[in-house]
């Protein structure tokens, strides 16, 4: 999300829910993941590429956990992650779907690209699957689920 040529997400995106949802999406994307220089702790301080400029290991947020889990998670399911059809769906104005297929398995995240809650639209069986960054149940009845503004992801 974050490299020395943009300014830092934590300047234009505001609250640790906003910035945790765009973290992760960020992380489920396809390709390589990038954490720039004190971005998991969201610093505002850019830190310069040229001078001596020591980086912030501490700020307002740690999204440590959140990082470790999505590279987990990657590592665990690098067959989907490095094989698997990517697909980007807006499931409404403000939360998006990105999902990876490969043979019978999916995984599917769903994120706040602007601060919601409320029921979002899947196309998944009715019945209860886990949030695999919560590891709490997620319903889904009637082919929606109850987004509560925290990522979600669904293996199935």
């Amino acid at each position: 999300m974050e490299n020395h040529d943009v300014p830092r997400a934590a300047d234009y995106i505001s609250g640790d829910r906003a910035l945790r949802n765009m973290l992760a999406f960020s992380l489920f994307e396809k390709g390589s993941s990038l954490i720039y220089a004190g971005e998991e702790f969201g610093n505002e301080h850019t830190p310069s590429l040229f001078d001596k400029d020591p980086v912030q290991l501490s700020g307002r947020y740690d999204f440590s956990d959140l990082i470790k889990g999505m590279m987990d998670l990657k590592h665990g399911q690098a067959d989907l992650f490095t094989k698997g059809a990517y697909d980007v769906v807006d499931t409404n104005d403000n939360v998006v779907q990105l999902s990876y297929k490969y043979h019978n398995h999916q995984i599917v995240g769903y994120f706040a690209i602007h601060p919601f809650k409320g029921t979002v639209k899947v196309n998944m069986k009715n019945g209860l699957y886990e949030n695999c960054l919560t590891n709490s149940a997620i319903n889904v009845e009637n082919h929606e689920l109850v987004f509560d503004g925290e990522p979600v992801i669904i293996i199935s």
